[in-house]
Formats: structure tokens, C-alpha cells, sequence
């Protein structure tokens, strides 16, 4: 299997199977009641939301460095790639989450404001990703389980800020139910979803 689709199969497989956390949270924050309904949705739409969102970027950045570009430059194009169709997956991922119907109608104003949030925090995400798995091939070194919670925290510390913004942009400031356990939910969340993708890195 290519680098670029164990990336893939490994990010879908990590987010499907973390989904129900984040589910769990979304309605806490939205002050709603979490269903299984809303969780199996969660779990559906988070495999196949994953796979749609990594497969261009993942390609774009394989095609970038068959060509010896920069690698932030390869991840920067697989990023704006992936997100011509990121932002209307995410708006309506997270409405389907809490029990809402899927829509086109995204305002314009959030939908411009939410994509410059994607790329912003893809391009820091994604990049840091790539260095450590780059760093560990040049190494020829095996993640331990204390690397691999050093790795994910260090990813969540990068992404915490662009979720709680872009929760805001989708679901209004008004109706946010940020506390403290919100953080820690979102903690475990993303890094378990962090250590499940490096997990599967290593046997996909």
C-alpha cells in the first residue's frame, strides 16, 4: 500500500473510532441529549468525512514531493486542495452529530471565515505531522506509547484554539457550553484520535 493511502485508511479509521467522544461533546456544548442515533451517525459520517477530506489532501502532497517540493509547501497544497470540499463536510458533519438535518445553506460570512480556520489550522496540523513522521523514517525509530501521547498532545496543543473557533463560527457564541469539562473532552478525544493514527501507521 502506498505512504499516502495507509495516511488515508489510518486518519479515517482514527476518527471513526473516536467519533463517539466527540459526538458525546458536541451535544454537551450545543446543550443537547446524545442518542445512539446521533452517535452511529457520528461514527458513519466521521469514516467517510475523513477518507473524502485526506484523500486529495494526502495525493496532492505525494504528487508535490514526486516533484522535490518544499515540504510545507506540498503540505500547503494538499491542504487548499482538500479544502474545496472540507468546509461544507465539517459544517454538516457537525449538524448531523447533534440531530440536525444536512444543508447547502451555509452563510456566507461563517463559510468564508470557517474555511480560512481549516487551512490556518490544516496547514499547522498537517505540517507537524509530516515532520515527525519524516523524522522517524529518517530515523528508522519505532513510536513508543510514551512518544506517541508526547506526539498527540502536541497536536492537540495546536488544534484546541481552531476547534473552539470554529464551533463558534457553526453553532453561534450564545449557545456554546464552554467549560472546563468541554477541555477535557476534547483532550481525550483528540488524543486518542491522535495515538489511534499513529497506532494504525504501523500495521496498515
Amino acid at each position: 500500500m502506498k505512504e499516502e493511502d495507509r495516511l488515508v485508511l489510518s486518519k479515517s479509521l482514527a476518527f471513526c473510532i473516536s467519533s463517539p467522544i466527540d459526538t458525546f461533546r458536541q451535544n454537551k456544548l450545543t446543550l443537547r441529549k446524545p442518542t445512539v442515533k446521533k452517535i452511529l451517525n457520528g461514527i458513519c459520517g466521521s469514516f467517510f468525512g475523513a477518507a473524502c477530506i485526506s484523500f486529495p489532501c494526502y495525493k496532492t502532497i505525494a504528487v508535490c514531493e514526486k516533484f522535490k517540493m518544499h515540504q510545507l509547501l506540498s503540505v500547503t497544497c494538499g491542504v487548499l486542495v482538500a479544502n474545496i470540499i472540507k468546509t461544507p463536510i465539517i459544517f454538516n458533519f457537525k449538524r448531523l452529530q447533534i440531530g440536525l438535518k444536512m444543508t447547502t445553506k451555509i452563510p456566507l460570512n461563517s463559510f468564508s471565515q470557517i474555511v480560512k480556520l481549516n487551512l490556518l489550522e490544516d496547514i499547522v496540523d498537517e505540517s507537524a505531522k509530516y515532520t515527525m513522521l519524516k523524522y522517524k523514517a529518517h530515523r528508522n525509530a519505532q513510536s513508543t506509547m510514551m512518544m506517541l501521547c508526547v506526539e498527540s498532545l502536541l497536536l492537540f496543543s495546536l488544534s484546541y484554539p481552531f476547534d473552539i473557533l470554529k464551533n463558534k463560527k457553526i453553532y453561534g457564541n450564545k449557545i456554546l457550553n464552554l467549560t472546563r469539562n468541554d477541555f477535557m473532552m476534547k483532550a481525550f478525544h483528540k488524543n486518542f484520535q491522535n495515538i489511534l493514527f499513529f497506532s494504525f501507521l504501523k500495521i496498515v
